[in-house]
């Protein structure tokens, strides 16, 4: 029998910018993540557990990133639903550019250069970890992963402003990079 290392991720968020997307106003929806928050940091840990662990197995069998990738789009009009937000449409330009940059942020983690004072995008790398308490019985694995590359960035008012924008001519694209230690997610979006 494996021993099962638990491991405590802790998120931080710094709050710097508006409150206008803080976690009292706009919580975490997740469907496999709750958060634990004060005044200045969020953990985030699995809705049924106190902790991650690191036995992968179950998610080592089952990711695959080009499911995941096809479902960013559903799931980001899902996320702005949940939010009382207008859905919006995918920019097949920026999502190239975004698959594209979520394999440099493995290793580079910087944001891009923007093509314009419109752009806006939001980076994160996750820790495969942070989905290791995900089984069978909670649905597809990979719609599920998709889903949490947005819920992520709740509780960032900063990144929360990007997604949430409810400017009709924003245009958004998306992008992840599966390895077996990171999810990455690059979402741009500019004013078309």
């Amino acid at each position: 029998m494996k021993n099962i290392f638990l491991v405590p991720i802790l998120f931080v968020i710094t709050n710097v910018f508006s409150q206008k997307y803080d976690l009292n106003s706009h919580p975490l929806h997740s469907d496999v993540w709750r958060s634990v928050y004060d005044d200045s940091t969020t953990e985030v840990r699995p809705k049924n557990f106190n902790s991650f662990t690191l036995d992968l197995t179950y998610l080592e069998s089952k990711i695959n990133p080009t499911k995941i990738q096809s479902y960013l789009f559903e799931s980001f009009n899902k996320f702005r639903t949940d939010y009382g937000v207008p859905i919006t449409e995918e920019d097949s330009t920026l999502t190239l550019k975004s698959i594209e940059y979520s394999k440099y942020i493995l290793s580079n983690f910087v944001h891009s250069k923007r093509d314009s004072k419109r752009s806006e995008e939001a980076i994160c790398t996750i820790p495969m970890t942070m989905f290791s308490r995900i089984s069978e019985k909670d649905g597809d694995i990979n719609k599920i992963i998709a889903d949490c590359c947005f819920d992520i960035f709740v509780g960032s008012p900063a990144h929360m402003s990007i997604l949430l924008n409810e400017d009709p001519k924003r245009k958004y694209g998306f992008g992840i990079t599966v390895t077996s230690r990171n999810v990455s997610i690059v979402v741009q979006s500019d004013v078309k």
